[in-house]
């Protein structure tokens, strides 16, 4: 081989090592593979995808996704390459960056986005809870709170009068019976996105009430998963009722601020957290 070919070789296999590590150099990953994360399809249903072996996309945001009834992302284009496009661990009440609140997708920090400008329905003009009775809490499935952990703790004023009753009675560990109780009710659909222990705390109340959650919103017996009727829960102008249970990131929950003894209907603060 002449000295002009052995250069064209050299030269040759430089070039090729020097491509080679240049792809490898932007084989960035979108996720960490086997990892679930939060996802809404475009109905409001809420699911969860997963992140494929090699970390270069998600699969469909199940069980909603279908083809008629697709994944909205959370920037409107694709997902993002955090892992989890809602941030599961956020761990702030600050307002979220301009132009977020307002879009119709609740994102990082927002305890709700109904994407209007009406600050008596639940959700104000800046993604919180708002209004002192909204009309979704009269009934299934609930007004919608989003959780996102650490600081962040939604908060509702609110009362139980002229509200629905889901004649419900479960039996609480903590304190006495509900047995009996037929009283209006507020319900609210908690949205978790950290795993960990949903703490309901009622204060402010003027009424004997009582809280409970469930797996669904017409709850049966079997559905229970926590309730708390304390003892001195009436009229106290400090912590009334505090409910805890655990709960999964990216799944929905279902609170009641229920009444009952003598005093079973009356006003209330509630606040939703997850440390």
């Amino acid at each position: 081989m002449n000295r002009f070919a052995v250069l064209l070789v050299v030269a040759g296999t430089m070039l090729a090592i020097a491509c080679t590590q240049s792809t490898g150099a932007k084989d960035e990953k979108l996720c960490q593979p086997g990892q679930y994360s939060y996802c809404r399809c475009q109905n409001r249903e809420e699911g969860q995808k997963l992140c494929n072996d090699t970390g270069s996309a998600y699969g469909k945001c199940d069980p909603c996704e279908t083809d008629s009834n697709p994944e909205i992302p959370s920037d409107g284009t694709s997902s993002s390459s955090s892992g989890d496009p809602f941030g599961s661990d956020a761990d702030t009440d600050a307002p979220v960056s301009s132009g977020m609140c307002g879009n119709g997708i609740v994102e990082s920090g927002e305890d709700c986005d109904d994407n209007n400008t009406k600050d008596t329905d639940g959700c104000d003009t800046s993604c919180k809870l708002a209004g002192t009775n909204p009309p979704q809490t009269v009934s299934c499935p609930g007004l919608e709170v989003h959780v996102w952990g650490g600081s962040h703790k939604p908060t509702l004023v609110g009362s139980t009068p002229g509200s629905g009753n889901r004649a419900a009675s479960p039996s609480c560990t903590n304190g006495t019976s509900t047995a009996g109780s037929i009283a209006a009710d507020r319900v609210f659909k908690i949205v978790a996105h950290k795993t960990g222990t949903l703490n309901v705390a009622i204060t402010e109340s003027n009424y004997d009430a009582f809280l409970y959650a469930a797996t669904a919103c017409n709850a049966s017996s079997e559905q229970w998963v926590s309730c708390s009727n304390q003892t001195n829960g009436v009229g106290d102008s400090g912590l009334s009722e505090l409910l805890t249970m655990q709960v999964t990131s990216g799944q929905s929950y279902y609170v009641f601020v229920d009444g009952t003894g003598s005093t079973k209907e009356g006003a209330f603060r509630v606040t939703f957290s997850i440390p």
